[in-house]
């Protein structure tokens, strides 16, 4: 029984010794909430116009990177391709700080795309070295001259609620405040509805509430 015991331990020692390690996502590219009011509570700032003046934000994000130019490189026995479409993450393989393609890149020349690839960066917006592991063993290639890579956001709703509002001041005439709202619902960079906001104003200096932002109008603001 104990001559058993130590050959079951003894297999899978040399079963885990033959696995390649696998990289895990960290950093920027893990999934975080993201919560930004502007002004903040209790602040006061001067707008002008075409200035923003209330802004919220409300969303779950994370950061993920793409190569400025597709690549496509021999690699041992087989060959790299990822296109500049292919979204890299941020992630951690034997300790070292890594960016790892989301789907297989490398492939064999008999069976095809089979591994993913993983970059190294020695400078900021640049790969300096690429690494796969063919087998069981991750092996790394130069990239002369470094490869150039670019990082962007990527947004999710939380609730269903709106990614991003903005509040934007138009100007004043007679005795109105005219404002817009953009609404950022797919993208927070680009807004996917925007109206027009009005706001009375009976006399100066006066207060009014618009969207969650309380705006003091002074006489300068209406034309």
């Amino acid at each position: 029984m104990k001559i058993l015991t130590a050959m079951t331990v003894a297999s899978c020692g040399l079963i885990l010794a033959s696995c390649a390690a696998k990289p895990i996502v960290m950093g920027d590219s893990t999934l975080q909430q993201k919560v930004v009011s502007f002004p903040k509570q209790g602040q006061q700032v001067h707008v002008v116009v075409g200035g923003i003046v209330h802004l919220k934000a409300d969303y779950q994000n994370t950061y993920a990177y793409r190569l400025a130019s597709p690549l496509s490189i021999g690699f041992m026995l087989g060959r790299v391709t990822v296109s500049n479409q292919e979204r890299l993450s941020q992630a951690s393989l034997d300790g070292e700080a890594v960016f790892c393609t989301s789907s297989k890149v490398y492939s064999d020349p008999i069976t095809g795309p089979v591994k993913r690839a993983c970059f190294l960066s020695a400078e900021k917006g640049k790969f300096n070295n690429l690494k796969v592991a063919p087998g069981e063993v991750w092996f790394n290639k130069e990239l002369t001259p470094p490869v150039d890579y670019v990082g962007f956001e990527l947004a999710y709703s939380t609730g269903g609620k709106p990614l991003k509002r903005e509040l934007i001041f138009e100007g004043g005439q007679k005795e109105s405040l005219l404002f817009t709202e953009k609404i950022y619902e797919t993208s927070v960079e680009t807004a996917s509805r925007a109206k027009p906001l009005l706001a009375k104003v009976d006399a100066v200096p006066s207060k009014v509430t618009l969207d969650g932002a309380e705006i003091t109008c002074s006489e300068r603001d209406l034309i």
